[in-house]
């Protein structure tokens, strides 16, 4: 377990896991894993391959697989109002189980995630079929809230693989923003569903998988065997254009999403019109009706460092320097920090560690929406100060002249005994011989 403080390792494998989980994160202020395993003994299962709660950080790169219930799971304590949980997850391999349950990620209560460029898949050809009776089902990205959510927390998904689950994206319709663009999305009975657990735990949820009012500009592409591409089940409408539907021979796009046509208690999946209110998925556009959102975002210009400055562990020079920017780099905000005018930034010199940048020091596109971000708390600031160590008093140990090498007792190595609590060094305990 990781508990409080800061987390950072690379490429360590963890193997042979069984029983909770691999990896328990929990109020860590920052953590960054880079290109690390975590698998399970064969047919063994275990709970949790990594659990993050009520903490920030990265992932990148690595694998998470194997036998796990749920591979990577993500949530905030649903007591504590003051903590927050902010994932960005990059280049992740992750597997998912035969479980007919299990998912690849799994994302609850009060958290904002960025899933990027990752393959989530479910290779196991023995694989339990999903059950009526079950709650969820096996997807490989599954939201599903638990408590009320925060108009601040926004779940992104680009440039995904999700394949091989009974579903490929599930979502508790009632408790998140979603943004999905530019993901490759299959399922076995989904590539998409939607859902409502009964307890409305936010009045504007937001799904946005096209051209809808989070800015998604689309390119998904849903494929499945099955009849529908997208399962609705919830009341709120939803966007999805500007996508590929990989329609069977002789259907229409239409006939691959289960809406408010299919039923009226439900709401719409605009696949066709998106942004002008009250219009059918299904009815087509007419002569007279006019799309209000463009077929793609307007481009931007990347952000820019326009001077020589630094950038932070935190917004200002009370925490420290993590490197210089030089004038002229382009940098990749990933959020806002909580203090107005602070931007957080992909460490241009330290590719996966984030640092703060003052916003007046950065060029931003004015078509570039910081709205949309995900707002990063602001970190503690370093209060400690180390305490000067007492001089020791050095006490000679009386000398045999006559035998000096015979004067103290040899050594035998006992060998490496434990890990250092104060770093990645061993330590040998030695012992008289």
């Amino acid at each position: 377990m990781a508990r409080g403080g800061t987390l950072y390792f690379e490429n360590l494998r963890f193997d042979w896991v069984w029983g909770q989980y691999a990896l328990n994160i929990q109020q860590v202020s920052a953590f960054n894993i880079v290109n690390s395993e975590f698998r399970t003994q064969f047919r063994v299962y275990a709970d949790l391959g990594i659990r993050i709660y009520n903490s920030i950080g990265e992932i990148h790169g690595g694998y998470v697989g194997d036998f796990f219930d749920h591979a990577i799971d993500i949530s905030r304590t649903l007591s504590e109002e003051e903590r927050v949980t902010v994932v960005r997850i990059d280049d992740v391999r992750v597997e998912g189980s035969n479980i007919n349950y299990a998912d690849g990620i799994r994302i609850h209560g009060r958290a904002s995630v960025s899933i990027n460029n990752s393959e989530i898949v479910r290779l196991h050809s023995d694989a339990e079929p999903w059950g009526s009776h079950t709650d969820g089902v096996a997807a490989g990205i599954q939201f599903q809230s638990y408590e009320n959510g925060s108009s601040s927390n926004l779940m992104e998904m680009r440039g995904n693989t999700i394949s091989g689950y009974d579903v490929g994206i599930s979502i508790d319709i009632g408790g998140f923003r979603v943004l999905g663009e530019d993901n490759e999305i299959s399922g076995i009975s989904y590539p998409m569903r939607t859902w409502s657990d009964g307890i409305r735990t936010r009045t504007d949820p937001v799904i946005d998988f096209g051209r809808g009012p989070l800015g998604s500009s689309g390119g998904n592409t849903f494929s499945s065997s099955g009849t529908y591409a997208v399962y609705h089940q919830d009341t709120d409408d939803i966007a999805a254009c500007s996508n590929s539907w990989s329609r069977p021979a002789g259907r229409s796009v239409p006939d691959r999403i289960w809406d408010h046509v299919d039923d009226t208690a439900l709401g719409f999946v605009n696949w066709d019109i998106c942004g002008a209110e009250g219009t059918s998925s299904e009815s087509g556009p007419s002569p007279t009706e006019e799309v209000l959102f463009p077929t793609s975002p307007p481009s931007t210009q990347p952000p820019t460092v326009n001077i020589d400055t630094l950038c932070w562990s935190g917004p200002g020079s009370q925490y420290e320097v993590v490197s210089s920017v030089q004038q002229g780099t382009e940098i990749e905000i990933i959020g806002l920090g909580a203090i107005e005018n602070w931007l957080v930034i992909d460490n241009p010199l330290f590719p996966g560690v984030t640092c703060w940048l003052n916003q007046d020091d950065v060029d931003v596109d004015p078509n570039f929406d910081l709205s949309y971000l995900i707002v990063f708390p602001v970190p503690p600031p370093p209060t400690s100060t180390p305490l000067p160590l007492p001089t020791p008093t050095l006490t000679p140990a009386p000398i045999n002249y006559q035998n000096p090498l015979n004067s103290y007792p040899r050594c035998k190595q006992r060998g490496i005994t434990e890990f250092s609590p104060h770093g990645y060094g061993f330590w040998k305990n030695m012992e008289p011989s």
